[in-house]
Formats: C-alpha cells, structure tokens, sequence
C-alpha cells in the first residue's frame, strides 16, 4: 500500500508539472524499503514454521517427560513404605520431599537458563541424569532402609527427604530451561508456560492413572522404575540429537533478549511479593486436599496403588 501510495502521489504531481528530482528519488526510495521489507518477511516464514514444529516436538518431549516423574514418586513412596510404613506421615514426607526437590530445582534451572545460551543440551543431560537415579533408586533405598533400621521418626524423614530431593530437583529445573528456550522462539512468555506446564501435567496425569490401572501390576516396583528411566533416557536423547541436528540452524537465534509486553495502562498490576504470597497459599491449600484426600482413600484401598 505504501508503494501504491508514493506512485499515485508522484503521477499527480508530474501530472501537474510539479514532481521534482527529490521527489522521485523521494519516490523511489519508499519503494526500494517496502520491496525489502517484503522480501525479510517473505524470508521469515520459513523460519516461523520451523519454531511451531520445534515447538511441538518440544511439546511431544516434554508430555512423554512428565510420565516418569508420576511413575517415580508412586513407586518411589510405595517403597519408603518400609521405611515408615502405611500411614498418612510417610505420604507427607514423600510429597514434602518432592514438592520441595521441584521448588529447589525450578529454582536452580531458572538461574541456569540464565547463563547458558544452548538449553536443548543441558535439559537432555538432566533427564539422563534422572534416568540413571531412577535405575539406581531401589537398590539405593534398601540400603537406606538397612542404614537406618531401628531410628527414630526424625532420622528416617531425614534421610528420605535425602534420598528423594536430587532426582526431584533434577525434574524441576527441566520447566525453566523449557519455558526459556521456547520462549527464545515465539517471543510469548505466557504461551510458552502454559502450554509445557499443561503437557507436563497431562503427561503425568496419564501416567498415573495407567500406574494405577495396569503398569504396577504387569511390572511390579523394578519393572516401572526401569520403564520410567527408559523414558527419561529416550527423552534425553531425543534432546540431544535434536540439538546437535539443529546447531547451525540456532545460530543466529543466540543472545536473543526477550521483552515483556507492556501491562495494560487501565488494570492494576500485583506486586511481586504479594503475587508469590498468593500462589503460595494456593500451593499449601493444594498439597493438604492431596494429604487429606489420600488418607480419606487410605480407610477403603489401603496400600492399593489405584489409591
């Protein structure tokens, strides 16, 4: 339209016997800009379409990524039974363990986003990481169910919390690499959390309910774990040759700064601190219908994984 609008203007006023040289060249150089202008954006769609399928696929990676993470902690607090035993204490210190290994580890992968400009690699190392604990996590509990035999309620919760905080801090700081990483493709900030945080749980929500319909009974407590690391370890691969594959195509997309978009000028923005607050609370009414609510289930199914 800006073309169309220079040429009409300059045929008027040679028309009128009043077009300059300025003007022409004037003329020419609107133009010359928006024929480049079209040509960039031309350039760009590929790319465009390239970032949706990246980002699917990212979308893929991290749903089957929130399948053994549900598959851990039901097999994971099935066997720290020994430990504590069926009652509604041990299900606190497992659920207090990994919220807490989440928090801390979210944490920690928003700090790391921040100085590393290839996040594709650090989130498959991360979950092969948590596929080799996952490998190892029964046979490391024994031995803290051996190690602490005979200890008191404090000293087991102690040394639960221990075992379960890295792997669930590995699994939370994959969301923050994530979110960054996409967010460096599509420029939207909320787009890009909402839509991994909604695969992730629906990933997890899949594996819970097949946990509890027919994977712990085909594959008993060994049999999940080892399903859960190969998951883990396919999706850590998958990242990595994905990244390697894609290297020189990221390139130019490194050192990329991401701007919020302004607030909207009529409506009232909460401050940080009382937004934290607020999602706080939130996170503690939450966790307590989940204790409660397991404990209710605990009269009828008892130790039943469908529980």
């Amino acid at each position: 339209m800006a073309v169309l609008a220079a040429v009409r203007a300059c045929y008027f006023r040679e028309k009128d016997g009043t077009m300059s040289s300025l003007e022409i060249s004037s003329a020419a150089d609107v133009a010359g800009a928006a024929a480049g202008r079209a040509t960039v954006e031309a350039s760009m769609i590929p790319a465009i379409t390239a970032n949706k399928t990246t980002s699917k696929a990212l979308y893929a990676l991290f749903f089957v990524s929130g399948i053994p993470a549900l598959l851990y902690q039901i097999v994971w607090q099935r066997s720290l039974f020994a430990i504590y035993g069926v009652n509604v204490q041990s299900v606190t210190i497992v659920v207090t363990a990994f919220m807490l290994g989440l928090g801390l580890g979210s944490l920690g992968g928003g700090a790391l986003s921040k100085r590393l400009s290839a996040l594709l690699p650090a989130f498959g190392v991360i979950e092969l990481a948590t596929a080799v604990y996952g490998l190892c996590s029964l046979h490391i509990f024994h031995w803290a169910a051996v190690f602490s035999a005979g200890a008191g309620p404090l000293a087991t919760g102690v040394m639960s919390l221990a075992l379960l905080l890295l792997p669930t801090m590995l699994m939370g700081s994959t969301l923050p690499l994530l979110v960054t990483h996409t967010v460096r493709e599509n420029r939207n900030v909320g787009a890009s959390v909402g839509a991994l945080y909604a695969v992730n749980t629906l990933g997890s929500a899949a594996a819970c309910f097949a946990a509890g319909m027919f994977v712990m009974w085909t594959f008993g407590q060994s049999g999940s774990v080892r399903l859960a690391a190969v998951l883990n370890a396919i999706v850590g691969a998958s990242a990595l040759i994905w990244h390697f594959r894609t290297r020189a195509q990221r390139k130019h997309e490194l050192g990329v700064e991401v701007v919020a978009n302004d607030c909207d000028q009529d409506g009232v923005a909460l401050r940080l601190p009382v937004a934290m607050a607020l999602v706080a609370v939130s996170g503690v009414i939450a966790l307590a219908y989940e204790i409660i609510w397991y404990h209710l289930f605990a009269y009828v199914t008892g130790t039943w994984a469908k529980s």
